[in-house]
């Protein structure tokens, strides 16, 4: 997955393009597990080769993707559906994830690795041995 700063994002969304923004809900520092979501819709006048109609189109379609979210939250089965679909058209996104929570996993407790037949502990901890 390619990581962009804002000006970068800015760079490659065009005139024509509707953007759905995932936001995640902080409290106290921390996200609390939720997220707000924004459609953003740059299709002005003349500068998209779009006609109303199918700025219109795909408006609908970015609010399908969003409205994705609550039904998943709700049944199982998309949910389900819909992971699995994400796991075998974009893998890169779930080996993201999975290195992610090694990396968190990794600072906070003891993590065991094995090279062929060498085990190799780490014992990196939050006060790194200062508690």
């Amino acid at each position: 997955m390619n990581k962009f700063s804002k000006d970068d994002v800015l760079k490659i969304i065009d005139d024509e393009d509707c953007v759905v923004v995932l936001r995640p809900v902080i409290i106290d520092g921390k996200w609390d597990g939720d997220i707000t979501l924004k459609l953003a819709h740059f299709n002005t006048g003349t500068t998209s080769p779009l006609t109303k109609k199918e700025q219109g189109q795909m408006l609908s379609i970015a609010a399908m993707v969003a409205s994705s979210l609550p039904v998943m939250n709700e049944d199982d089965h998309v949910y389900h559906e819909l992971s699995s679909y994400m796991m075998d058209a974009m893998p890169h996104v779930l080996d993201e994830y999975l290195e992610a929570e090694e990396e968190e996993a990794s600072e906070t407790s003891t993590h065991v690795t094995k090279d062929g037949n060498v085990y190799k502990l780490n014992f990196n901890t939050k006060t790194k041995g200062n508690a």
